[in-house]
């Protein structure tokens, strides 16, 4: 854990940040300039207009707020004390905010390591299989570059929701509603994970009075802190209006957002083509999510009815696997996917792979094409051969990278749903 702390707070330092972060600063600002209530109806944004749900701009809103306080406590030990090193303002000025919104991002990776941790000795109750699965996520080179040196919320999403599933497993529902109510409350990304939930649910049902009780109450507190926010009408109206005029019209619409995928396959890469584009009479768009709806339901159908084939026993590994299989799904059928969004299924692959149930070989596969997706079009650090590969004959290789993922993904609901004692 220290040792991954330490690579992660020197590529902070050191190293560079995806554009994407200054969307983040500027946010964060933002906020303190314009004020709770009118931040979303704003149009003068430095980036881009803000996309992100309330939990994600409350971050970057106090991340702002401690820049200001950590320069000015500075500012005065340098008036204070004549050996202040005043050399690191330059520094502070241009780095500063940056750090501290990558922060939360790379401690977040750390609780998903500790709790890789956590879940695997509890699976194997092995503490050498428990510490494969967590060295496998914090030393996984695409995660830390997600977190360190892009600067991307992921690792915290995905920490929030795994955690919640894991503590809803465990029949302990105030800090399994928590884990994925504040993970949908930063980003929805995950609410694809909610069949997991219903699953569990269904199987818990004799307790489903205090499931809908720690529901309500967590999902209340939520609607408490986002109360100063309201433009107009009530809470829950307005919290509608967010979600369906201000941050997902605000998404893009692009075809493929870069990520390495069915429509890459078909496509390569061109970010200007829109999901809008039409095969055999029918817009990618709606191909994309008949695709992946029909496959998350195909696949939570399976899981359910393992469960009652077993009487109701439902490993935490199938909750795994699930998981696993629509992130991996929505990743590679849905349109508009970013090459980041590979990210949730790495944490349920280094248990999955710890565990037993997926080779070594296929989790390193995995990683490798991830890194070169997250590497390619942003191109750091600038390796010129890699791009010249990855550029060859009009992006050849994520093309080909792209059919390699959807045939492990066949190859991984074929194994799920199949499997006696062997490994993937």
């Amino acid at each position: 854990m220290l040792l991954a702390f330490l690579l992660r707070l020197i590529l902070i330092i050191v190293g560079s940040y995806h554009p994407d972060i200054l969307n983040h600063v500027d946010w964060g600002n933002k906020f303190w300039q314009y004020g709770v209530k009118d931040f979303y109806e704003k149009t003068i944004w430095g980036v881009s207009w803000p996309n992100q749900p309330l939990g994600s701009i409350y971050l970057f809103a106090i991340i702002a707020k401690l820049t200001r306080w950590f320069f000015a406590a500075a500012w005065w030990l340098n008036l204070k004390l004549p050996l202040f090193p005043s050399f690191i303002f330059p520094f502070l000025e241009a780095k500063l905010q940056i750090i501290l919104l990558k922060t939360p991002f790379i401690l977040a990776d750390l609780g998903l390591g500790w709790l890789i941790y956590q879940i695997g000795q509890q699976l194997t109750r092995k503490k050498k299989l428990a510490l494969l699965g967590m060295i496998l996520f914090l030393f996984n080179p695409p995660l830390v570059y997600n977190s360190a040196v892009w600067g991307q919320t992921d690792s915290l999403v995905n920490f929030l929701a795994l955690w919640g599933l894991w503590q809803f497993y465990r029949r302990h529902y105030y800090q399994g509603w928590l884990g994925f109510l504040l993970s949908w409350y930063f980003k929805m990304s995950l609410v694809v994970w909610a069949p997991a939930l219903f699953i569990l649910g269904w199987l818990y049902r004799r307790d489903w009075p205090k499931i809908f009780l720690a529901g309500f109450l967590m999902g209340s507190s939520l609607i408490i802190i986002s109360l100063p926010a309201v433009h107009h009408g009530n809470v829950l109206s307005w919290l509608w209006y967010l979600y369906t005029n201000r941050i997902f019209p605000r998404q893009g619409h692009m075809l493929s957002g870069n990520a390495f995928n069915f429509w890459t396959l078909l496509y390569g890469i061109d970010l200007s083509l829109r999901e809008s584009i039409r095969l055999y009479g029918v817009s990618a768009k709606m191909i994309g999510r008949t695709i992946s709806l029909t496959i998350t339901i195909a696949v939570s159908g399976l899981s359910w009815w393992q469960a009652r084939q077993k009487g109701n026993r439902f490993k935490f590994q199938n909750a795994l696997w699930l998981v696993l299989l629509i992130s991996f799904a929505v990743f590679l059928f849905l349109t508009n996917m970013h090459e980041r969004y590979l990210y949730p299924i790495f944490a349920p692959l280094a248990i999955l792979t710890a565990v037993g149930e997926i080779s070594m070989g296929w989790y390193i596969l995995l990683s490798l094409i991830h890194w070169l997706n997250l590497y390619n079009l942003w191109w750091y650090p600038h390796w010129q051969w890699l791009e010249n590969i990855l550029e060859w004959r009009h992006f050849f290789l994520p093309r080909a990278l792209s059919l390699v993922l959807v045939l492990i993904f066949v190859r991984f609901c074929l194994f799920a749903y199949n499997k006696g004692d062997e490994k993937v």
